[in-house]
């Protein structure tokens, strides 16, 4: 039996059996040496069930161009957020290709997660800034939705704005 595969049994019994993680891992040092398991880097990707259809909001249907847009941002943070970078090809290329599916142009398309792409790796590098400036004081923001029904969807937001209907 490979000595990874045992060490892993051994874990699972001992936190099977009320024997905490570290106490596990140093049983583990002097019985394999140098060969224990290190800390092991997960590695995920982006799963999907075998019978998904591949069907979201069609790009020829009604509904208003940020809800298209907001299902490019959601696919894009899926395979961004989930997957492990090794992953990301493979991940964009059928984010893609379901898009080009459901009616999306090319265009937009790669215009979309480029604009989505850039604001997920800002946020990453600012990251590390705002947890040097946590004393500033968060404005929350309130919101709220509604069924999308074009017409008086249109009407209600024209309403909000400050528009006549």
């Amino acid at each position: 039996m490979d000595k990874k595969i045992e060490q892993r049994i051994c874990l699972k019994f001992g936190i099977a059996n009320g024997i905490s993680c570290a106490e596990s891992l140093k049983m583990l040092q002097k019985a394999y040496g140098e060969s224990t398991l290190s800390k092991t880097l997960l590695i995920f990707d982006w799963y999907q069930k075998p019978t998904i259809s591949g069907r979201f909001l069609n790009f020829l249907s009604q509904h208003p161009i940020s809800q298209k847009k907001d299902i490019i941002f959601n696919l894009v943070d899926k395979f961004f957020y989930i997957s492990h970078p090794q992953f990301h090809k493979k991940n964009f290329e059928f984010v893609v290709k379901i898009l080009l599916e459901n009616d999306y142009p090319i265009d937009f398309i790669l215009d979309i997660i480029n604009e989505r792409v850039k604001t997920l790796i800002n946020k990453l590098n600012s990251c590390s800034a705002k947890r040097t400036n946590n004393n500033l004081p968060k404005e929350r923001v309130k919101w709220f939705s509604i069924s999308y029904l074009d017409e008086i969807s249109n009407k209600f937001k024209n309403a909000i704005n400050g528009g006549l209907p």
